[in-house]
């Protein structure tokens, strides 16, 4: 009988000791640390679909990080999960953007992105022109209000409008004069050519 309950007890230790030890195995699981996350950079420029223009104020959202694009419609996102992510641009106006893209570790991606208006948006357009022999001008940076381009190679711009009215306008280049002027706008967009003056 005694035999027999020594080997009972002895049954109950061997019991309570496999449950400390899983135990600490679960504390030890539970206090593992995670492996850090990796992460890249996203830049690129957005512009208005079938143009060189660039488009101000898009929201760009990548694996939860966002940036809103400058004046020059470029964006940077810094901290982006690395692997596939889901980048998006939305702005009013316009027909929402989204594309999947590789976000490479430790690396900067470079992704522009093409927006479409919304077909109620029209637009202006022209070409610059050096003001003593109307030969066109590149590079000529054009500013409707908040939104800025730059003419192409044979000196042709084009910006959306977004509204109706007298709005400003100007151009820049570096070694002209710069252009400045108002400029009213109809529903139906708006052909405007501008000529710069070239500094003595």
């Amino acid at each position: 009988m005694l035999k027999r309950k020594n080997l009972i007890i002895t049954l109950i230790a061997i019991i309570i000791s496999l449950e400390m030890i899983g135990c600490e195995n679960d504390s030890s699981s539970a206090t593992k640390p995670l492996t850090p996350s990796t992460f890249g950079t996203v830049e690129g420029t957005v512009y208005l679909a079938g143009t060189t223009s660039t488009v101000p104020g898009v929201v760009i959202v990548c694996g939860e990080i966002n940036s809103t694009t400058q004046s020059d419609g470029k964006y940077l996102l810094k901290n982006v999960p690395s692997g596939y992510q889901t980048l998006k641009a939305t702005r009013a106006d316009f027909t929402p953007f989204a594309q999947n893209i590789d976000v490479v570790e430790n690396n900067t991606v470079r992704y522009d992105v093409f927006i479409t208006a919304a077909s109620t948006i029209k637009s202006i357009y022209g070409t610059a022109f050096q003001m003593d022999n109307n030969e066109p001008l590149d590079s000529v940076r054009v500013i409707l209000i908040s939104d800025t381009t730059f003419t192409d190679a044979l000196g042709k711009y084009q910006l959306p409008i977004i509204s109706q009215g007298l709005k400003p306008i100007k151009a820049e280049k570096v070694g002209y004069k710069t252009f400045s002027n108002l400029v009213f706008i109809s529903n139906s967009g708006l052909e405007y050519d501008i000529k710069l003056e070239k500094i003595p």
